[in-house]
């Protein structure tokens, strides 16, 4: 890693502001009141609809925890050439075979197998619609989708707490660390 990157890493351990967080938050929330008033509706159309917007916020949560696990990883590996990996457009299970290579914390793997079923519902209803029997069998399977979301999102929240508390130690180490000096 050269210098400029050193700096750059450091600096932005040091605010934690600029550490890696869920894109939009202010929007997902939005999405997610809107996702839970119209899963209430109790309607087919209500309940798919819900479904992929609940499977787009895990997304950016996936890639959420992603990064901030990537940032830590770099920022312990400091001395070493590491090179960040870019997760644009990849596919919500490319995402997810992306945050089982990374370093993880423990529950990280029920956190993936959890939003593995999340998607595999969403499979289900979006690819496979014409192979139910009934519209009650497909209301039926859409609404397992916000339990499930509920059980992701508070998962999510612990586990990205705990990266941040991992953050927040490690700047501890650097706190003391004169960038322009030291590199």
């Amino acid at each position: 890693m050269n210098n400029k990157e050193k700096k750059e890493i450091l600096s932005k351990l040091q605010d934690s502001e600029k550490w890696p967080s869920i894109f939009k938050p202010d929007f997902m929330e939005e999405l997610n009141n809107f996702a839970d008033e119209i899963y209430e509706k109790d309607t087919v159309e209500g309940m798919m609809a819900s479904l992929i917007i609940y499977q787009q916020i895990v997304e950016n949560m996936i890639k959420s925890l992603f990064e901030i696990s990537q940032f830590y990883t770099r920022c312990q590996l400091i001395e070493f050439d590491t090179k960040e990996i870019k997760i644009e457009n990849k596919m919500f299970r490319q995402l997810l075979q992306e945050l089982e290579k990374v370093p993880s914390l423990p529950k990280t793997d029920l956190f993936i197998k959890k939003c593995s079923e999340l998607n595999n519902i969403r499979i289900i209803i979006v690819h496979k619609v014409s192979h139910k029997e009934s519209i009650d069998k497909i209301k039926e399977e859409s609404k397992k989708s916000k339990p499930l979301f509920d059980e992701i999102y508070n998962m999510y929240d612990k586990l990205y707490d705990e990266w941040r508390v991992c953050l927040s130690a490690l700047k501890k180490d650097y706190c003391d660390f004169d960038i322009d000096e030291e590199i």
